[in-house]
């Protein structure tokens, strides 16, 4: 299926590329408070975190479709495409993740994410306004960081609680939970 995106030429949808996403460090910390009871040889406490930090990631991409309304102050519309690449010291998330015990079980938890983007260059391709927004690229800049970062969160956070149910039903197959029940 062919769609006009009103940029004079009519084609498939592009995918974008995205180039150069291996970070500059990935840290991994554990924090663990075990209560063990001898006599029983069982854990009566476990309280766990282990937390996932990944550090300057700069990707690359290119081809980025975009389109906009905008009905307040300025009416404008357009789409197009833009090359984006993080600048600065990059793009760095992280995961924590809580363990505790449940019925005398571990229990790998919810999670909590944090991501930050600190400094992205917005590079107008196609656009039937792309003089307009290239020079007002600095303006809304910051907006796009916020958005790019709440999207990789959301994201994250999928991934996150399934990778905490994939493992507590592999490290613990006896024992049926969710992740959910866990707080960090």
């Amino acid at each position: 299926a062919q769609e006009s995106r009103g940029l004079g030429d009519v084609y498939k949808r592009q995918e974008y590329g995205i180039d150069e996403i291996l970070p500059s460090m990935i840290h991994i910390h554990s924090e663990n408070d075990i209560d063990f009871n001898i006599k029983d040889l069982r854990a009566g406490k476990l309280d766990s975190v282990i937390k996932f930090k990944v550090i300057g990631i700069k990707p690359k991409i290119r081809d980025f479709y975009f389109a906009f309304k905008r009905k307040k102050l300025i009416r404008l519309e357009d789409e197009g495409r833009a090359n984006i690449t993080v600048l600065g010291s990059g793009l760095d998330f992280s995961l924590d993740f809580a363990i505790t015990l449940k019925d005398g079980r571990p229990l790998i938890g919810n999670h909590t994410t944090k991501v930050v983007v600190h400094k992205m260059k917005i590079d107008i391709v196609e656009a039937r306004h792309k003089k307009l927004l290239s020079f007002l690229t600095p303006f809304y800049r910051d907006r796009v960081e916020r958005q790019t970062a709440d999207a990789i969160i959301k994201r994250l956070n999928e991934y996150g609680s399934k990778w905490a149910d994939y493992l507590n039903n592999r490290l613990f197959p006896r024992f049926s939970f969710d992740s959910k029940d866990v707080k960090v």
